[in-house]
């Protein structure tokens, strides 16, 4: 592939790298730094000097797979147990706990609830009833109305998928360090003390954690970006049509 080639291709799929091939080339550069079976390490290593075409491509479709078996292992294991106990945690210490951090369906009733969302459904259902007559749909389906807010501004969108492949990026890192963590302590055990290995492992937590909450706030931003900018669109666009 020449550069320009590459060039073109790192433009049109960037979001793709960011979002599943990242965490994926992360997971594994991690996992085999930290392999147990160094036979297998010693393996993946010749045949990457000797084939260094051949490794760099099964090297990309190997962390297309693996970003994608993380974003579901992060989302259906990891962010529901994370999600309980930033529950728990926020009965004691409610100001530490992001808001962003909760459930889906916990998010989906918060941004309910925010202004841009009201006003939009608000501008949107008037539109309908003046402008087409229509007064009996509801809007009251969220993703419904997030699906209508994308259609009425596409400019925007490259901006909610960069959020939405962003949150990604930080659930596949994090769901990464998570799974690596049991052959790192048992790398590093027999060298360390009880004490380092306790400091190790909060400073592990706490990594994961930030990386988790920077997940629930890019997704957050996904979900709500399109009613602000379809919002100003229909707004100004109206003041444009009467003038």
């Amino acid at each position: 592939m020449k550069g320009n080639e590459l060039v073109d291709f790192i433009e049109k799929f960037y979001l793709d790298i960011i979002g599943i091939v990242v965490p994926g080339a992360f997971f594994m550069f991690l996992f085999l730094s930290v392999c147990p079976f160094h036979e297998c390490v010693s393996f993946f290593l010749n045949f990457a000097k000797s084939n260094t075409a051949i490794f760099a491509f099964a090297f990309l479709v190997a962390s297309v797979v693996i970003g994608h078996i993380l974003k579901t292992v992060g989302g259906y294991l990891f962010l529901p147990l994370f999600c309980g106990l930033c529950k728990l945690f926020k009965k004691n210490i409610p100001h530490v706990i992001p808001s962003a951090a909760v459930c889906h369906s916990e998010l989906i009733e918060q941004l309910q609830k925010r202004i841009e969302v009201i006003e939009f459904r608000r501008v949107f259902s008037e539109a309908l009833k003046h402008d087409l007559g229509v007064a009996n749909i509801s809007t009251e389906d969220f993703h419904s109305l997030r699906n209508i807010a994308l259609s009425v501004k596409p400019e925007s969108n490259q901006l909610v998928y960069k959020f939405m492949y962003t949150s990604l990026m930080y659930l596949g890192i994090a769901t990464g360090l998570l799974l690596n963590y049991p052959f790192i302590i048992a790398r590093i055990t027999p060298f360390c003390s009880f004490l380092d290995l306790l400091g190790f492992s909060l400073a592990w937590v706490i990594l994961c954690s930030v990386l988790l909450f920077e997940h629930f706030e890019s997704h957050r931003r996904a979900m709500y970006v399109p009613f602000s900018s379809a919002l100003i669109t229909l707004v100004f666009g109206k003041k444009d049509v009467s003038q």
